[in-house]
């Protein structure tokens, strides 16, 4: 073997070898992970021989209370910590403080505002179930909603309203704007998700399997689409 050759081989050797030694390193340094496994500690499927579950679509969380929006027989289940009933209340009806079709709720400080999606209102309780007010919100449909700096942020459910899918409700002098960037008619379901993002901003997210999220600024509205 020539002297390059066997420099060659030589140098190749080292470095096969100081890097198993680099290697073997590393590995005897690695942590182990540990999986965490969140476990069931309570369940429960009915309160009582009549008074149960169809089809809760929505849930809130107040002063060791749970809400359930059970939108089959438009009611509120009012449960404790430990899910005993507590209070049930909102009935079928057209009454201000009734229903025709529940929607959705949101929870702001000790109130409950709860959407009623036939009759384009929405109406308000206190934490105990106590009717307080109900308002006309100026759309057929109500979707999804929030509550920022007294301005009540929704989403119009009527296919029809594809423009400005978006509605900005104040609530201290009942007006409202229109806006919104425009869904995408390739979508089977326009509806949207929408939460509070940070200071003035909210996000909006497709209700269908789309990547498509809209950021926004409630200070500007129209102009707020920053991003995605």
């Amino acid at each position: 073997m020539s002297g390059r050759k066997k420099r060659f081989y030589t140098l190749n050797i080292s470095f096969l070898i100081g890097t198993a030694f680099l290697f073997f390193i590393s590995c005897s340094h690695e942590r182990s992970i540990e999986i965490l496994y969140p476990e069931m500690i309570h369940s429960v499927s009915d309160f009582g021989n009549s008074i149960f579950f169809q089809e809760v679509m929505d849930i809130e969380y107040a002063n060791d209370s749970f809400y359930f929006l059970d939108g089959s027989i438009n009611t509120i289940f009012q449960t404790d910590a430990e899910f005993q009933l507590v209070n049930q209340f909102v009935e079928e009806g057209r009454a201000e403080f009734e229903t025709t079709g529940l929607g959705s709720m949101y929870l702001l400080e000790n109130d409950i505002y709860i959407s009623d999606v036939s009759e384009g209102k929405l109406m308000r309780f206190d934490t105990n179930g106590q009717f307080i007010e109900s308002f006309k919100v100026g759309l057929f449909g109500v979707g999804e909603f929030m509550i920022m700096h007294e301005h009540l942020i929704l989403f119009n459910d009527d296919y029809a309203a594809k423009q400005n899918p978006l509605v900005a409700f104040n609530l201290s002098d009942r007006n409202h704007q229109n806006f919104g960037k425009e869904a995408e008619r390739i979508l089977n379901n326009p509806d949207r998700h929408i939460l509070p993002f940070k200071e003035d901003y909210f996000v909006t997210v497709y209700a269908e399997n789309a990547p498509i999220i809209d950021i926004y600024n409630l200070a500007v509205l129209n102009s707020s689409l920053l991003s995605i």
